[in-house]
């Protein structure tokens, strides 16, 4: 050990922090973009507060649209629930519980055509078949793009908008290769903004296999 200059020190296990400068990209997680489209064609008669980079709120109405198609699944909605007065015995409960399937599943029918739960809710307290439609925001977020203005014909299925939830962000990261084994799956990180100073804790998802 004298010979060679060798020292021995007790193992300890530390955060490992390493500062490491590179270009980063914050980007939309997309697992939590939603796309806004109905199962139907029709027209939009209005629109409202939907710019892109609007912040909204799940439920929110976003525009006014007219399609046909909802008109009679929503009169068989009111239908169905006007036969289903409760439970009783017999011939009884098993007609209410028949009517109760049939309503359930014109309310699916409504869902995949694009009517939102709010208004078809709104639809079995009112019992009136409403002439419009609300299409709403699916969740709180951001309007990350939209297709859609006044007037407007679509197409069944068609992108009327995209709405980003921005909770969660990826924060995508370039470093220099002899930096790269600083970052493992899972190992913490904190990210600093240049201008601001503003610290963020994140979580290293992975290192991917691309090299510039």
């Amino acid at each position: 050990q004298q010979l060679y200059g060798i020292r021995l020190t007790t193992g300890q296990k530390t955060a490992g922090q390493e500062p490491t400068r590179g270009g980063k990209k914050i980007a939309v997680d997309g697992t939590r973009v939603y796309r806004i489209n109905l199962g139907t064609e029709g027209y939009v008669k209005e629109t409202h507060d939907d710019a892109v980079g609007n912040h909204v709120t799940k439920d929110q109405h976003l525009a006014l649209i007219y399609s046909p198609d909802f008109l009679s699944v929503t009169g068989g909605y009111l239908s169905a629930n006007e036969r289903t007065p409760g439970t009783g015995t017999g011939a009884k409960e098993a007609s209410s519980n028949q009517n109760l399937a049939s309503a359930q599943a014109r309310a699916d029918r409504l869902r995949n055509l694009g009517m939102s739960d709010v208004q078809i809710e709104e639809v079995a307290n009112t019992k009136k078949i409403p002439e419009d439609v609300y299409l709403v925001s699916p969740t709180d977020g951001f309007i990350l793009s939209r297709n859609i203005s006044p007037g407007l014909r679509f197409e069944r299925h068609t992108d009327l908008a995209a709405i980003g939830d921005l909770s969660h962000v990826w924060i995508l990261a370039e470093v220099f290769g002899s930096d790269a084994n600083a970052f493992k799956p899972g190992a913490m990180a904190r990210v600093t903004l240049p201008d601001t100073n503003q610290v963020f804790k994140a979580r290293v998802s992975n290192v991917l296999p691309e090299v510039d």
